[in-house]
């Protein structure tokens, strides 16, 4: 690979860095804002789960996933998990036993 070819994959690879590290800080901010969400809901006895808010999450997802060309299986999936593991805090700190 000549020099020039090797400077410019360096430097897509460092954009990808940092794209990684921005999701990262923007993944801790939303589980901060979650968390904050869960103890509300855990003081004022609201079920840690809202499934017709995650119904529409899901489908306003989905729109933004196909208005900027991403896989909206890979958005899904991605927000599943994310969800998945805000649902687990909740239960948490509702009192609930882990399933």
């Amino acid at each position: 690979m000549k020099k020039e070819d090797q400077n410019e994959l360096t430097m897509l690879r460092q954009q990808i860095d940092e794209h990684d590290r921005k999701l990262v800080e923007v993944l801790a901010e939303r589980f901060k804002t979650t968390a904050q969400v869960g103890e509300y809901k855990a003081k004022h006895g609201l079920p840690p789960m809202d499934k017709e808010r995650e119904r529409k999450k899901f489908a306003a997802l989905a729109e933004m996933a196909r208005s900027r060309g991403l896989n909206e299986d890979l958005v899904q999936d991605l927000f599943e998990r994310i969800i998945e593991e805000v649902r687990r805090e909740h239960r948490i700190r509702a009192g609930e036993k882990e399933q």
